[in-house]
């Protein structure tokens, strides 16, 4: 089977806000889920070189980071701000990619905001850019 290219035009970030899941809006640019296994340097006095390459059985949830235009007024933007400057709390993720009709690959994961930076600049749109902290590791579903 020949590999498929897919654009990312499409792809929603979604949150679940009151136990249902909405696009988060203006979103340009999602980047992760970013998780990472773990090595341990098992190097001793006797080793000859270095040793740093033994699996240790545990990964990193990792980050998500996303960034796009920013509206004070719309409300999940506000979640954000929420999260970042106030209130601490998780909520649960998803990435949709769209794989065939009527057909979407779910990447979901739950975490919090790290981060939110807002950009304010001369001749372009109010943006931000954004990570998300996972809580654990995001799980991938092929056809949902």
């Amino acid at each position: 089977m020949p590999f498929a290219k897919r654009p990312s035009q499409g792809s929603p970030l979604q949150v679940e806000i009151s136990s249902v899941f909405v696009d988060f809006p203006g979103v340009t640019k999602i980047e992760g889920p970013d998780g990472e296994q773990l090595y341990e340097d098992t190097t001793s006095l006797e080793s000859t070189y270095v040793e740093d390459g033994e699996l240790v059985g545990l990964a990193t949830p990792g980050s998500v980071k996303i960034e796009g235009f920013w509206d004070p007024q719309d409300t999940v933007g506000q979640l954000i701000v929420n999260q970042v400057y106030g209130t601490a709390g998780y909520k649960n993720f998803k990435v949709k990619d769209k794989v065939g009709t009527n057909q979407f690959a779910v990447t979901a994961f739950t975490g919090s905001f790290k981060s939110a930076p807002i950009t304010r600049e001369t001749k372009k749109f109010t943006a931000f850019s954004s990570e998300i902290k996972l809580r654990s590791p995001a799980t991938l579903t092929p056809y949902a």
